[in-house]
């Protein structure tokens, strides 16, 4: 049986309510607490985070570059939501980030972010409450 890829805001807000769907054999479903979207063509932007969530903890900020997701370059929204449809509540991934500074450089880092349980109605309040 394969993913079953859950999405409550449709294409263009891919990565907030991230999970693998019930059923499917494999972990509870998580949520990091990010929109993703395509920037500019090739680009992937962390366009909100949810305040306190796991991509917050581990310090990604709105507007920081999405690189590479576990090790593994990605070019568009809809590969990144792929790479994180993998992971399950509890599961460690690291993404590779370019920060925009106040000067217009692009800062090179690496966070470490734990995917939280999704409680029951969390695609529609993240998407109210991510900044």
């Amino acid at each position: 049986m394969g993913l079953r890829v859950r999405s409550v805001f449709g294409p263009a807000l891919l990565g907030l309510a991230l999970a693998v769907g019930p059923g499917c054999g494999r972990k509870e479903p998580g949520a990091l607490g990010v929109v993703l979207n395509d920037a500019a063509p090739g680009t992937v932007v962390a366009s909100g985070v949810l305040p306190g969530g796991p991509a917050a903890a581990a310090g990604v900020r709105p507007g920081d570059l999405v690189l590479r997701i576990g090790g593994k370059p990605v070019g568009s929204a809809q590969e990144a939501s792929r790479l994180l449809l993998s992971h399950g509540a509890g599961d460690r991934v690291r993404l590779a980030l370019l920060r925009p500074d106040a000067t217009g450089r692009r800062i090179p880092l690496e966070v470490d972010a734990v995917f939280a349980p999704r409680p029951p109605g969390y695609g529609t309040q993240a998407q109210a409450q991510a900044q």
